[in-house]
């Protein structure tokens, strides 16, 4: 029978069985051999490709159930912005080692992406998590999209900030948490967007009167670990505060390999 299929934007005409799964039409049919193999259950991921939009299985995806659905392959992934963002990131971390389930890794992290541009660690394990690599190059693939979530400005987001204090003997835990809470939430305005420059040691001019404070939706999750202590009572909220940009350009490094040498983050 014949079917009519939409694939990386041409019109393609194919005579197959109904039950026929698109992984077989590609690969047998078309000579489209960027989309692989591996198990024919759809539990490892190998074979992705995007079917709308979505992360679909072509193993287990059947021609008749395709219908007028846009079909995209690794062929024609890097044609797109997010395509090409995540290439590039693959490209520049060095993910591949075999390199047989990468076309499929790629196809999922580009779905996801496109549908959360600024993804979690939640969201990035979630949407992986059905992707499997026989050389277990999964770090540099997390670290890989985690590169490609940053958007074309380079914006940041801060997710979970995580802090050990050791104030001295805790009087109150409470307290302490609120402390360190807004020290940190200081200091995270100031080092993604506050700017100051100093000629012979004196403030010239800053962006003060403009630059965006954190805001509620934008403050991530901070989780206070107090360190236990007998020693005197000592200051809480502007410790926090002055570790926080040397803490985020090092997160920002080990996450997208790029060094920050200077601030604010946003405008680096």
């Amino acid at each position: 029978m014949k079917y009519a299929l939409k694939i990386n934007g041409m019109q393609k005409t194919v005579d197959v069985d109904g039950d026929t799964p698109l992984l077989w039409v590609l690969r047998d049919v078309l000579n489209m051999t960027g989309t692989k193999f591996g198990c024919g259950m759809a539990l490892c991921g190998t074979c992705t490709v995007h079917v709308d939009g979505a992360a679909a299985r072509s193993c287990a995806t059947t021609i008749d159930s395709i219908g007028d659905a846009a079909v995209m392959t690794i062929e024609a992934i890097g044609d797109t912005p997010v395509g090409r963002k995540v290439q590039q990131a693959w490209f520049d971390l060095d993910v591949v080692q075999c390199g047989y389930c990468q076309s499929g890794q790629i196809m999922s992290a580009a779905a996801l992406l496109t549908s959360t541009p600024h993804s979690t660690v939640s969201e990035i394990n979630t949407a992986m998590s059905s992707n499997v690599s026989r050389c277990g190059t999964y770090n540099r693939i997390h670290d890989a999209i985690q590169r490609a979530a940053l958007d074309g400005e380079a914006n940041v987001k801060v997710e979970r900030v995580v802090c050990a204090v050791d104030c001295g003997l805790p009087i109150n835990p409470l307290t302490i948490d609120a402390q360190v809470q807004g020290g940190t939430i200081f200091g995270l305005t100031a080092a993604l967007h506050g700017a100051i420059t100093f000629k012979d040691g004196r403030v010239e001019q800053s962006n003060f009167d403009s630059y965006l404070p954190l805001r509620i939706d934008e403050t991530p999750r901070i989780e206070t670990h107090i360190v236990p202590s007998r020693a005197g009572p000592g200051g809480l909220g502007e410790a926090a505060t002055a570790v926080v940009a040397p803490a985020l350009t090092n997160a920002i490094f080990a996450a997208t390999g790029r060094r920050i040498r200077r601030l604010p983050v946003q405008s680096a």
